[in-house]
């Protein structure tokens, strides 16, 4: 699939829509300088939720989300198509960011991003708590940059190698980064499922699954692994 360029488009006022102007001309030049998509992402901040939410709907209504206007402007409607197959694949990646980072980086950062594990408090520069100012006031492309890159004389590796452009797993890193702040209990009790595991850890789930299937043996030595 071919990407083209993330674009930030103000709204501006409502009345565009019936008196387009200057910027109906801005936005008319655009669209003849990038090729046609097959479909568009919107991220938009118009809904508040908890959790990041993606629309699968395969004909979603035109919302008038305005007041006080022309009725003209509600009769308006925009029936552009969903993508549903495009929406199922966004939520997979998110998915898989949330994997990523338990996988690698909750060593240090944990789970919630605060840095409280003992790794994360011992090394020098400590690990930085990614849900605050100092980390979410960084740009996109500078979060990218240090999972990228790394940072010389620190904790923090180079987790990317090869063309920064075909580097998909630190994007998806940095979109991670951003729910950190609202991360939910039920995310992080499924990321502790995704964090490595000692031998000892593997070994006593071992013994515990062998139990389950009525291998009293196998219960006792998890139990005594357990108490020491």
């Amino acid at each position: 699939m071919k990407l083209l360029p993330t674009l930030f488009l103000s709204h501006g006022s409502p009345m565009h829509a019936l008196s387009p102007g200057v910027v109906g001309d801005a936005w008319s030049a655009l669209g003849k300088r990038i090729d046609r998509p097959d479909a568009i992402l919107m991220c938009s901040a118009h809904w508040e939720t908890a959790l990041p939410m993606v629309s699968g709907n395969r004909k979603p209504e035109t919302i008038h989300d305005f007041g006080g206007f022309p009725q003209a402007l509600y009769e308006i409607r925009y029936p552009a198509p969903g993508a549903p197959a495009l929406a199922a694949r966004v939520i997979e990646l998110l998915k898989d960011a949330r994997a990523h980072f338990a996988d690698h980086c909750a060593i240090c950062h944990s789970n919630d991003g605060s840095g409280q594990t003992p790794i994360g408090k011992n090394v020098y520069p400590k690990a930085p708590d990614l849900r605050l100012a100092d980390s979410q006031s960084m740009s996109d492309g500078e979060l990218f940059w240090v999972i990228h890159n790394g940072i010389r004389f620190t904790a923090m590796p180079a987790w990317g190698s090869g063309d920064p452009e075909k580097d998909l797993d630190s994007w998806k890193l940095v979109h991670f980064i951003r729910h950190l702040p609202r991360i939910s209990q039920e995310e992080l009790d499924e990321m502790k499922t995704l964090n490595p595991k000692t031998e000892k850890e593997r070994l006593e789930e071992a013994a515990f699954d062998q139990f389950l299937q009525g291998d009293d043996a196998a219960a006792a030595k998890a139990a005594e692994s357990h108490h020491h």
